[in-house]
């Protein structure tokens, strides 16, 4: 994409860019590479456990194993492929992430935006499959088979369109060079010890992965605000002709949902600072913005424990497992102990 010369002109960058600090924090890719690893670990667990462990909830599992997946899958480029720092004044993304020697950053970068889409329809999807089981069950508010693979349809269509525009919004790697003559001479030899890396413009591209990530946002909010609500007040009214354990079980299942969804709001209102800092600089900013995504980065391994702890028959299984080790130690003690007494 080759970057906009009336931008230049009217002094854009330079109005707005400040010192850069180039420093990459001592503590970054250790960690990162510590969170990927937890993140394969706890995952994987998680997943196994959807296979192996999941009672009775039609093909809900294969949904919550998709969202398992593609948490994983995001985490896992993130972390370890990945590992992006920022340099907000210079509107540069650095990758210092295993991949970093052989993909370029920004396919990288816009790899990461269509992953982050995917986690979030899939999270969306496991709320809509619930609602349609129950709606099932009271036969209301049905979507027909058709119409559901329609939504999905639609729905994933979008995560390549976003990695698209978010991959045009950055100035093509050979023309890098000479934006940073023009722009920011006096960091030739900084920008020069980086070896992947690429800078942002605000342009058309830039403009449309704004407002289609507003616009996703809002409308997967508003989707999983309203499905939650409907699927609750559905199985409040059939709790009288359903069985109290397929009446647990449904509750038990949005419970899950619903504490999943509430860690990522949360997981991803720091990763959100980006964007803000971006536009009304502050002090520290940068470290804010770096800080923020190593938070970022724990979303998987943070949705693998809630669902294990919020689901049963998976708390049931581990803490199972756990105790039954325990106690088998505990008797290996005892005979060891009798039997050295006894000699």
């Amino acid at each position: 994409m080759l970057f906009d010369l009336s931008s230049l002109q009217n002094g854009y960058y330079e109005n707005l860019k400040g010192p850069v600090d180039f420093t990459i924090p001592i503590w970054y890719a250790p960690y990162f590479n510590s969170i990927g690893f937890i993140s394969l670990v706890l995952s994987n667990t998680a997943a196994l456990l959807i296979i192996f462990k999941s009672e009775k909830l039609d093909n809900f599992k294969y949904f919550l194993f998709s969202l398992q997946v593609s948490s994983l899958v995001m985490d896992f480029h993130l972390s370890i492929l990945c590992q992006p720092i920022y340099f907000l004044s210079a509107y540069t993304v650095n990758c210092i992430g295993v991949a970093a020697p052989v993909i370029w950053c920004n396919s990288l970068m816009a790899l990461e935006q269509s992953f982050n889409c995917v986690q979030y329809l899939c999270l969306l999807f496991c709320f809509m499959r619930r609602h349609q089981s129950v709606a099932n069950i009271t036969s209301r508010h049905v979507i027909p088979a058709r119409m559901f693979q329609f939504l999905m349809f639609l729905a994933f269509s979008f995560p390549p369109f976003a990695a698209f525009f978010w991959y045009h919004a950055g100035i093509s790697e050979d023309l890098l060079p000479g934006f940073i003559d023009r722009v920011f001479p006096e960091y030739k030899s900084k920008f020069s010890s980086l070896h992947n890396f690429t800078i942002y413009q605000l342009n058309f591209s830039l403009g449309v992965v704004g407002v289609m990530g507003f616009t996703g946002i809002f409308v997967v909010f508003q989707a999983i605000a309203m499905t939650t609500m409907d699927t609750m007040k559905m199985l409040k009214g059939a709790r009288k002709t359903i069985s109290a354990q397929s009446y647990d079980r449904q509750r038990s299942a949005m419970k899950s949902l619903i504490a999943q969804f509430l860690a990522s709001c949360l997981l991803v209102l720091p990763a959100a600072s980006f964007y803000v800092i971006s536009v009304y600089p502050i002090n520290y900013g940068q470290e804010i913005v770096n800080i923020s995504m190593a938070i970022f980065a724990t979303r998987s391994s943070v949705n693998a424990v809630i669902l294990v702890a919020t689901t049963p028959p998976y708390r049931a299984f581990l803490f199972g497992r756990i105790a039954s080790s325990r106690q088998k130690a505990a008797s290996t003690v005892v005979v060891s102990m009798n039997t050295a007494i006894g000699s």
